[in-house]
């Protein structure tokens, strides 16, 4: 008989107004499958919703389960909110029986288990609330720090982060922190956009031959407005110009943020500069960034961008805010600009528009099984 197989159950939820947390496990899931058979995990797809699992099936991972996590009401949801803050932990709600795995990612005290044995790994994307609290609502910033405490304080706590960047923060916030932290760069891993016809798609959401790209959610640390500035500047010389943005279009903690854009472009009188595609099929959205002049991506903060993992892995142009985490992803790859200077960024983009620059070249199927193998590395150290 032969070695049994690590079992790690993977908490997964298809959520489109948090698209980058659904791909981040789709994406290790795929990382995982670039492992040799022997070192395949066993995986484990914890999710409330059974048609989440056949999300996760679509990947084509060959040791994939699935265990129910029971939904509990709003009302318990209240008052489990309060017991987080003052004792750590859910008060009320449904246990998760049977959790026939090794250790849980990503991990966080909403959860409650039978068997409290299993080993548990908390995943933190980001500490933007640290930076950028003004975006954020008091109980929200409050639970988070709260969250952040707890878990920082603990030496049997283990956490992962995408970046050393974050690691930085945690250093910096949380100097007496006791947990077990692991840097886990994550890669992303493709549909087979390649096959799809650019023309077609051109047509199909009415963009020129020649174009920018920026693909991110509405929200305001997003910083889709640093490029409708610049667009507003360039407007004159090249009225030729056109970016096309993809993602909800909706803000929760800022409702009025996509209608203040409409209206800047109004006023700006930039209406045939800026296509909005709203929230497209993955597919036509990689087929169309792949095509473009470069990809603009102007956060303000940055956990690890899914945006510029989506660049490498096509090799496409890159022109990017100067953050720590973005320079910590491109190195000298990407032309850098800071986020809240529309003037650098207009000089990035006269360059690519004028320069027929040649495509980096990332390697990039090495850094996809390196994610994979990596985290099964901190599986093992934690269990």
């Amino acid at each position: 008989m032969g070695k049994q197989r690590v079992r790690i159950g993977l908490v997964f939820d298809y959520n489109e107004n948090w698209i980058g947390g659904t791909y981040y496990i789709l994406n290790m899931i795929h990382a995982m499958n670039k492992l040799d058979d022997s070192k395949k995990p066993t995986l484990v797809i914890f999710s409330n919703k059974k048609a989440y699992y056949e999300k996760a099936k679509q990947t084509n991972y060959p040791y994939l389960e699935f265990q129910i996590i029971p939904e509990n009401s709003k009302l318990t949801n209240r008052i489990n909110m309060v017991s987080q803050f003052t004792l750590g932990r859910n008060l009320l709600g449904n246990k998760i029986e049977n959790a026939n795995v090794d250790v849980i990612f990503p991990y966080d005290s909403t959860m409650r288990f039978i068997n409290d044995d299993v080993k548990k790994i908390y995943w933190i994307p980001d500490f933007q609330e640290l930076h950028l609290p003004e975006l954020f609502l008091k109980r929200h910033l409050l639970l988070r720090k709260w969250t952040c405490k707890r878990i920082m304080g603990n030496k049997n706590h283990n956490l992962v982060l995408s970046s050393e960047s974050a690691f930085n923060d945690v250093k910096q916030f949380f100097p007496d922190y006791k947990t077990a932290v692991y840097v886990l760069p994550f890669a992303v891993t493709h549909p087979d956009y390649q096959t799809l016809e650019i023309d077609g798609l051109r047509k199909q959401y009415e963009l020129p031959e020649k174009y920018f790209f920026s693909p991110n959610q509405f929200w305001v640390h997003k910083n889709q407005i640093v490029i409708l500035k610049a667009i507003a500047k360039l407007k004159d010389k090249y009225p030729e110009i056109v970016v096309a943005f993809t993602g909800k279009e909706y803000d929760n903690r800022n409702p009025g943020y996509f209608d203040g854009l409409k209206d800047f472009i109004s006023k700006a009188g930039i209406e045939k500069n800026v296509k909005f595609l709203g929230f497209i099929d993955r597919k036509d959205q990689l087929k169309l960034m792949s095509a473009a002049e470069a990809v603009i991506q102007p956060s303000l903060f940055e956990g690890w961008s899914t945006v510029v993992e989506d660049a490498k892995a096509m090799n496409q142009n890159m022109i990017a805010s100067n953050l720590d985490v973005h320079n910590e992803q491109l190195l000298d790859t990407a032309s850098f600009f800071d986020p809240k200077n529309e003037n650098e960024l207009e000089e990035k983009m006269i360059y690519h528009w004028e320069k027929n620059l040649a495509k980096p070249d990332y390697k990039y199927s090495d850094r996809v099984k390196e994610f994979g193998e990596n985290f099964v590395k901190i599986v093992q150290k934690v269990i």
